[in-house]
């Protein structure tokens, strides 16, 4: 598979202690294995298939590839070097658009199947949503559940709490437990309804590594975020603020 060859000449080529982020994911157990996450209690459903590559372990990525569908794990992916962009590609596995001061004349072969675009300096990676919203903390009060959340609405920067049920809380408690102070956990709008279930789309972001990650949540939550994100004025939260 020709793309699967691309993006594993892709990985030679790319400099030491860069970020691959891509739009793939692996179940918990996979992402265990392949050292992307370590959790004590909380399971995440599924977990971004995205890495730091460095000199130790390129070798091991590069194996791992080889022996997977690639079309099954890669849509799209961004590789980030020294907090820029210098790859960007795959929509349509004929268009790839690289940093030429690290890739340029790299990918001769592969010149007849694939159109690749050398710049100075990319500008476009994995798109930011209209606001992020990060989730904090947890609390409970007399069998009354709730959590905590930042941002920023109408220029002001906001600590808001709501109210949650239950099994939100608790697993909402596990995974912020989890995090610990290295990363902060973003909502970033996305979600997945399949059902009766709702899963959530959040990201560990922190130290110059993003881990999505998908978790079971209720509808309710799942409201309560969208309407933060469609929010302009502040005045509708105010019995919200904190």
């Amino acid at each position: 598979m020709r793309e699967k060859e691309l993006f594993i000449e892709i990985l030679k080529a790319t400099p030491a202690d860069s970020f691959v982020e891509t739009t793939g994911f692996v179940d918990y157990n996979i992402a265990e294995k392949l050292g992307l996450v370590k959790f004590k209690e909380f399971r995440p459903e599924l977990v971004g298939l995205a890495f730091n590559l460095t000199s130790k372990n390129r070798e091991f990525w590069i194996d791992y590839f080889k022996n997977k569908d690639i079309t099954q794990d890669l849509v799209h992916y961004w590789i980030y070097y020294n907090d820029s962009i210098i790859g960007n590609g795959f929509d349509f596995f004929e268009s790839n658009t690289f940093d030429k001061n690290y890739y340029k004349d790299k990918f001769s072969e592969f010149g007849q199947d694939f159109e690749f675009y050398f710049e100075e300096n990319l500008t476009s990676g994995f798109p930011e949503p209209k606001r992020l919203l990060e989730l904090i903390e947890t609390h409970e009060y007399h069998g009354n559940y709730s959590i905590d959340i930042v941002t920023k609405i109408a220029e002001r920067n906001l600590k808001l709490r709501f109210a949650i049920k239950k099994t939100d809380f608790d697993s909402l408690t596990l995974l912020l437990n989890e995090n610990g102070q290295l990363f902060r956990l973003e909502f970033q709008g996305l979600h997945t309804k399949q059902d009766d279930n709702v899963r959530c789309g959040l990201r560990k972001n922190g130290n110059l590594m993003k881990i999505d990650l998908w978790i079971k949540v209720t509808k309710k939550f799942i409201s309560n975020l969208l309407w933060f994100l469609q929010l302009d004025s502040d005045k509708e939260v105010e019995q919200m603020i904190i």
